[in-house]
């Protein structure tokens, strides 16, 4: 009897309250405070689109908020973390996230690092985040698309 109820009640409460992705990252977005907004977006300086694509997954493990949907590298070159010895064993670089979702747009500043390990730099991971600040997603119209990946989320 007891198992009839509990799943009565999943049931019931999964058929009340159904709700896609999509519909929690609006409700997520209409429900963020009120942010510092900036008039234009940072520069990119470097451009490789295999690192911008492990950015952006490294982006969206990072945080749950958004999906994060564009990556600027900010920084031209990695700066390297040395051992005692004298050998690499991390490398960093700075770049912005770029989050377009339900006509609302969010950008925020970080640091992506790679650790080395057995000569090879592991997957990058975000060491250093700044707060979020809010621009007019028009200006992401001005973007060259052969040069920013862009990745579209799926629901």
């Amino acid at each position: 009897m007891l198992r009839v109820v509990v799943v009565f009640y999943l049931l019931v409460f999964v058929s009340c309250n159904p709700k896609t992705k999509s519909e929690i990252v609006t409700q997520k977005v209409e429900s963020r405070p009120k942010y510092d907004e900036v008039d234009r977006l940072p520069e990119a300086v470097y451009y490789e689109t295999d690192l911008e694509l492990e950015f952006i997954k490294a982006a969206n493990v990072a945080q749950k908020e958004f999906i994060v949907s564009e990556v600027l590298i900010t920084s031209s070159t990695w700066s390297s973390t040395f051992s005692e010895s004298g050998q690499v064993i991390a490398r960093s670089r700075s770049a912005t996230i770029l989050v377009n979702q339900e006509e609302k747009c969010f950008l925020q500043d970080v640091i992506f690092e790679q650790n080395r390990n057995d000569n090879k730099f592991k997957e990058a991971r975000i060491t250093e985040q700044k707060g979020w600040y809010t621009f007019d997603c028009k200006l992401l119209e001005n973007k060259n698309p052969d040069v920013i990946v862009r990745v579209q989320s799926e629901d």
